[in-house]
């Protein structure tokens, strides 16, 4: 089966090649977010806008710490400087408004595993096989991204420490005390079939035709994928 994942969600220190067989999970995998700010030089330090370059330390590109100079004014009394309120690249400079434009680089800590072997990347998706699975439909699409083993809880006492720490729990279970005891146990998510849970403070997904289900419950994927925004989930053997 093939695996696709879009290349945001996993920031790569080094390209794949083909063939090279990732086990992702082990450790801490991180989203990157990027968020942009502007910093009004010429209005912070008084100066004509065309005239920024004058007291500019920095350079179009230029990768900068958190606190690093930008910009700075000096007088025979007064100090006034600007620097950069995190770790950021400096994206544009505009001599017109006198702005330097910064992409503020954070990462979050993303609760993701997923094993297989690498193909190729094909528009901006990391194209991976796995050798046997399925992808599902489901209901209603969220905006998470998590994957890892998963665990298939048919009975009230199934639902133990083992089964669902950590795991992505697959269950027909659906009333308030079962799913109370499961998301205590520290799930990754819950997957379902054809139930809506207005109110949880967990991930949920719900499979959206009965036959996948009866292929999922029949098959037992020891693993399981879903991509943030999807319309459907992975499940499959590594």
């Amino acid at each position: 089966m093939i695996v696709r994942i879009p290349q945001h969600i996993v920031p790569l220190e080094k390209k794949l090649k083909e063939g090279t067989a990732v086990i992702w999970g082990e450790q801490p995998i991180y989203e990157k977010n990027e968020s942009s700010v502007v910093v009004e030089v010429a209005q912070e330090l008084k100066i004509v806008p065309r005239n920024i370059f004058k007291y500019l330390h920095v350079s179009l590109g230029e990768m900068l710490e958190k606190g690093a100079l930008i910009a700075e004014k000096k007088t025979v009394f007064s100090r006034t400087t600007l620097v950069a309120p995190n770790r950021a690249e400096v994206r544009a400079i505009d001599h017109n408004t006198g702005t330097v434009t910064l992409v503020i680089m954070e990462s979050s800590e993303a609760h993701f595993a997923f094993q297989g072997t690498f193909s190729k990347i094909d528009k901006q998706e990391l194209v991976f096989s796995v050798p046997e699975g399925s992808e599902y439909e489901i209901l209603t699409s969220i905006p998470n991204t998590f994957g890892g083993k998963t665990a298939y809880i048919g009975e009230v006492g199934e639902i133990t420490l083992g089964n669902c720490e950590d795991k992505i729990i697959v269950t027909a279970l659906h009333d308030t005390m079962s799913l109370s005891k499961i998301t205590a146990l520290g799930p990754i998510a819950v997957v379902h079939y054809n139930a809506l849970y207005s109110s949880t403070d967990f991930l949920a997904l719900a499979l959206k035709h009965k036959a996948d289900w009866q292929d999922l419950v029949k098959h037992k994927w020891p693993y399981s994928l879903y991509i943030e925004g999807s319309k459907s989930v992975y499940f499959y053997l590594s």
